[in-house]
């Protein structure tokens, strides 16, 4: 039996989400946070944000743990939602875990 409905208008009924994950310590940076380095003045951490939203990301997620204050401020002017991961140190999965959860 053939289907011959129409495709669903996916621009119109989907929206695109990511995480982006920032928790690190920066440790093989001598403690300094990767994403706040900056290319042409500009924190890669704001880069990402502003990539992801060309791209079609709607909803986006931010996990902070260690330097999340620094990192914070930097992306206050950006509308994404940021989730505070409690033990960074645990590994990644913990910060995806709650990032993934909190879309």
């Amino acid at each position: 039996m053939q289907d011959n409905s129409p495709a669903p208008d996916l621009q119109h009924h989907s929206s695109l989400a990511a995480v982006l994950m920032a928790a690190g310590a920066g440790a093989r940076m001598g403690q300094r946070p990767k994403s706040l380095l900056e290319l042409d003045g500009v924190p890669l951490i704001c880069r990402q944000v502003m990539a992801l939203r060309q791209a079609g990301v709607s909803e986006l997620v931010l996990v902070l743990g260690h330097h999340a204050k620094e990192i914070e401020a930097a992306v206050k002017v950006l509308e994404v939602s940021i989730v505070i991961n409690p033990d960074p140190d645990a590994g990644p999965v913990g910060s995806q875990r709650l990032g993934l959860q909190s879309l």
